[in-house]
């Protein structure tokens, strides 16, 4: 599987225009092109409703949980 991930100097702005507009056309030629897409920097509930509302796959950020070392993650530690 292919992905595409938009980088969170993107998704921070998400809430303004040209940034959303941009936004939207990587989400669909993702979309034709039958590739997933993950949002970074997804830090709170606002911009999770944006990248969920333009159809994003998977987001990435603090909203969804802290960076973790790999062995935390590995032993289930968090």
């Amino acid at each position: 599987m292919n992905y595409i991930k938009i980088d969170g100097s993107l998704i921070r702005k998400i809430d303004e225009t040209i940034y959303l507009n941009l936004i939207k056309s990587i989400v669909s030629f993702s979309k034709e092109q039958n590739i997933k897409i993950v949002a970074e920097f997804v830090s709170d509930l606002k911009t999770l409703r944006y990248v969920k509302s333009v159809g994003i796959d998977y987001s990435q950020g603090y909203h969804i949980g802290k960076p973790m070392h790999i062995n935390d993650i590995i032993k289930g530690n968090k």
